[in-house]
């Protein structure tokens, strides 16, 4: 199987579970023992920051490459918080336990923001590792 099928897979996956664990309520499921401030938030920034170096290496093995790294991370970072947005809303319309909240989209433009740095670092001149193909 070609990386480019690996990641699109990998992608769309990773697309479902964040789709299905933001708009199903686990209120009635399951019993929370004990609270940990901010676990919803940190949430947030793990799930986009996973989507948004799953997307950055899905375009770079769709395109060869050929997309700089800046380029690439921009439209992946519009991707993600489009996307953290249109869950928002569809929490919002479709959800009667869910709340859409402003600092949700926040967390997850920080998650997607975390993961360009971590990509730029990893892709950078000093790395032997290299963007274009």
């Amino acid at each position: 199987m070609p990386k480019k099928h690996l990641w699109a897979i990998l992608l769309t996956a990773w697309l479902i579970v964040i789709t299905i664990l933001s708009l199903y309520s686990f209120d009635h499921d399951v019993k929370v023992e004990f609270e940990v401030t901010f676990l919803d938030k940190t949430a947030h920034v793990v799930f986009h920051f996973v989507l948004v170096l799953l997307a950055c290496l899905f375009i770079r093995e769709t395109t060869k490459g050929t997309i700089p790294l800046v380029r690439t991370t921009f439209i992946a970072l519009v991707f993600s918080v489009a996307y953290g947005i249109l869950i928002e809303v569809l929490q919002y319309s479709l959800t009667k336990n869910r709340v859409a909240e402003v600092a949700d989209i926040m967390a997850n433009t920080i998650g997607g923001l975390l993961a360009i740095i971590v990509l730029k670092w990893y892709f950078s001149k000093k790395s032997p590792l290299k963007w274009k193909f």
